[in-house]
Parts: C-alpha cells; structure tokens; sequence
C-alpha cells in the first residue's frame, strides 16, 4: 500500500481519498489505518473516506457518494478492493469523470479481473492461496485448543498498471 501512496504522492497528488471497506471488518480498518499514517507522514490532509461493501456495487454507491460531496473531488483515490474499485471507477466513468486524467484510483487485491477493464487497475497483490492456507491453519489449531502460532505469509507487492496519471492541475 505504502508503495501506491508514494507513487500517488510522487505524481502529485496531494488530495487522496480513501474508498474504505466495510467498517466492521478488520482488513478495512487496517487498510485506513496505514492510508491516514502514510498521509500524516507526508503531511498530507486525508480526503473523504467512503466506507463501501466490498462488492461491484459497493463502489458504484460509493462514486456515487463521492459525487455528492460539496467541493472539488479528490485528485487520487485508495480503494481497500478492487472490486468495489472496478465499479467505483465504471461509475466515475459512466459520469464524465476521466479515469486516471481527472482521478487517479489505486485497489488492494491484485485480482485478474483488473487487467481486463479499462483503465487497467493499478492494485496491491497479496497471495490469497498462502492467506487462505494460515487462516485455516490457526483456525485448527484453536478448534484443537492450542494456541497458534502467527500466520506467516510474504509481503504484499504493487501491480503497476494504468489507472495512475499525473495530478490533475486544478
């Protein structure tokens, strides 16, 4: 994630905004979590935060959202998936707003699908497989009253595609 914001930051963007997952699940928080410190770091003001089910629909309701607000719309946005980032940009898309020229947005997930739809989404892949395999791991390991070992699974990487472009000059 830290590696998308600094590309964000390093093409301009000084307003970022964070399409934010459901606020009951742990990853979302998480997500919004190093989003706020890396902006803090930067000394960057954070941008709306639109919480939003992880689903296809989940980012048209939350484009939708994000076009309501009063004022100027973020120049870059975070979405916590890429789902809900596939639809959040189909619906920018859909209502005039360029994708990345007028907004640049960034997913989590690092999904297939994402190569397919234009702009191709830029995203974070983790491995899924590896994830799925410790959460069953420790999830035995308790139902067997041990206590489990921490899940130990390799780094999340980006994949660089086209749905980053310069900040908008406003």
């Amino acid at each position: 994630m830290r590696e998308l914001l600094a590309a964000l930051t390093a093409a301009g963007h000084r307003d970022i905004g964070h399409l934010a997952g459901p606020g009951d699940y742990v990853h979302s928080r998480q997500r919004e979590r190093v989003w706020r410190d890396f902006l803090a770091e930067h000394d960057l003001t954070p941008g709306p935060v639109i919480d939003a089910a992880f689903t296809y629909e989940g980012g048209i309701a939350a484009a939708e959202t994000l076009l309501s607000l009063p004022g100027p719309l973020p120049t870059a946005m975070f979405c916590a998936n890429d789902l809900s980032a596939l639809g959040f940009v189909a619906e920018l898309q859909r209502r005039g707003v360029a994708v990345p020229a007028d907004l640049s947005v960034v997913g989590f997930d690092g999904i297939q699908l994402g190569e397919f739809v234009p702009p191709r989404l830029t995203s974070v892949r983790a491995s899924a497989r590896r994830v799925g395999h410790e959460a069953a791991r420790i999830l035995l390991e308790v139902i067997d009253g041990d206590s489990p070992e921490p899940a130990v699974v390799e780094a999340a990487t980006p994949v660089w595609r086209d749905s980053i472009a310069a900040a908008p000059m406003r």
